[in-house]
């Protein structure tokens, strides 16, 4: 075998198996969402245990995963127990003014209680510019002046299985 192609299988053997993606795993591996979206790669999930989290995200421009355990288990209930609660008069997550191509794909999470003032949109998700998958979660008591749970500009936005529950005044 030539030593051109014994050098290409090298490369490709230890490429392949460098880039394998990993679940990252709050509270467990890292007590906040946050540090663990900011210590994860491309190919990464975070994956959020049931429990309580109160912060506010800005999103690193890179796919992001974040998932609640409940898509993994299958079992719905645990939407109800993996609660999102984002800092006072802030969304949960922001992302936007990156450039190129990126992913967000949130899943099996409740939001609750994300807000925006003034002529900020949305009160829980603001997407500019990323393509934008949620599957499975909850919206409860999102709001800002003019809307609710989520905004989204310049990017395909698909959501799937949510519930959007009003702020009752």
């Amino acid at each position: 075998m030539s030593s051109l192609i014994k050098i290409c299988l090298f490369v490709t053997y230890f490429w392949t198996f460098d880039v394998q993606a990993r679940l990252v795993v709050v509270p467990v591996e890292y007590q906040t969402i946050e540090s663990a979206v900011l210590a994860s790669l491309p190919d990464d999930t975070v994956l959020v245990m049931p429990g309580q989290y109160v912060e506010s995200i800005d999103l690193p421009c890179r796919d992001v995963r974040i998932f609640g355990n409940a898509l993994l288990s299958n079992d719905t209930n645990e939407i109800s127990s993996t609660v999102w609660h984002s800092l006072s008069g802030q969304r949960h997550v922001e992302g936007g003014s990156c450039e190129g191509d990126w992913n967000v794909w949130l899943g099996g999470i409740t939001f609750n209680g994300g807000s925006a003032l003034g002529e900020q949109p949305s009160g829980g998700i603001s997407i500019d510019g990323a393509d934008l998958r949620i599957r499975n979660c909850r919206f409860d008591s999102c709001y800002f002046s003019d809307g609710g749970a989520l905004y989204t500009r310049s990017c395909v936005t698909l959501i799937d299985g949510c519930r959007l529950i009003p702020k009752l005044h």
